[in-house]
């Protein structure tokens, strides 16, 4: 099982691992995907999206949002909002999720984007205040949070995700086969119940759903570049590499893999893993 994190930020951004999951993978099928949702405190006085967007404007870099580590998926989100609104704002990583939740219930950051199933108690309670959600649509836990697309961002999309790789060089057949097998546990009525936890929804992809989001950052690994490129940090130094895994557009409308040949998959993985070694040079 891969996810975000592990096929997608961390080989981007640490050239110096062992594996690259374009090239030591092959991917079976996508499982579940995730937005993330916009929290702040409620001394930071801003409502809205473009209200966030105004304060930051007003003073560069003075706004400080809360991540759960440097090169996580939550810190990404936030820097392709950066680059979306054109607005300079200070990264704070913390040693995990839940650290970071704490410093922002605690007013020593007022930002945070972060798991829906993590602020939602928060929220509810009053002592946070939703924004945004991440994703192409409205999450059905909290319908009433517009998506930060509709806040006036049009085209903004992130969130995480998990899927299924096996080793690079597995023969189709074998792909296929896994696929269906995983697919048909994925249907199942305990499995399915489990995948609709608050912020969770499945994705019974095929092989696909994993190829596309690769295949669709490759398209935007410039305007990542540039978010990263100008993102700051309180601890440790400036840091560059390609939000692969953020997908601009949602893995609902990927074409079944019959309709999606494997030399284009190919052709599409080749063009990112250039990507990639561009950024790292």
């Amino acid at each position: 099982m891969g996810s975000i994190s592990t096929l997608a930020v961390i080989p981007a951004m640490h050239p110096q691992l062992p594996y690259d999951p374009i090239r030591d993978f092959a991917p079976v099928t996508l499982v579940t995907t995730s937005p993330y949702i916009v929290v702040v405190h409620p001394s930071l006085p801003a409502k809205s999206m473009r209200e966030l967007a105004a304060l930051a404007k007003a003073q560069p870099g003075k706004i400080a949002f809360a991540s759960a580590g440097t090169a996580t998926g939550i810190q990404l989100a936030a820097e392709l909002f950066k680059v979306a609104a054109g607005i300079d704002m200070t990264h704070v990583p913390y040693k995990g999720g839940a650290p970071a939740t704490t410093a922002l219930l605690a007013a020593e950051v007022p930002l945070m984007f972060n798991n829906v199933i993590t602020a939602l108690p928060h929220i509810k309670t009053g002592r946070l205040r939703a924004l945004a959600v991440t994703t192409a649509t409205r999450s059905a836990i909290v319908p009433d949070v517009p998506t930060v697309a509709e806040s006036g961002y049009p085209g903004y999309e992130a969130g995480t995700w998990q899927g299924v790789v096996t080793n690079a060089g597995t023969p189709q057949t074998i792909v296929n086969r896994l696929n269906r097998e995983i697919v048909a546990i994925l249907k199942l009525p305990d499995v399915r119940e489990f995948s609709r936890e608050p912020g969770q929804r499945d994705q019974r992809r095929h092989a696909t759903g994993v190829r596309g989001i690769h295949r669709r950052r490759a398209c935007e690994v410039e305007q990542a570049h540039q978010g990263i490129g100008n993102a700051r940090a309180v601890t440790g130094p400036r840091r560059r590499g390609a939000l692969l895994g953020l997908d601009a557009r949602s893995v609902d409308d990927l074409a079944p893999l019959d309709d999606f040949g494997l030399d284009e998959c190919r052709e599409f993985l080749r063009r990112a893993a250039d990507h990639i070694r561009a950024l790292r040079a």
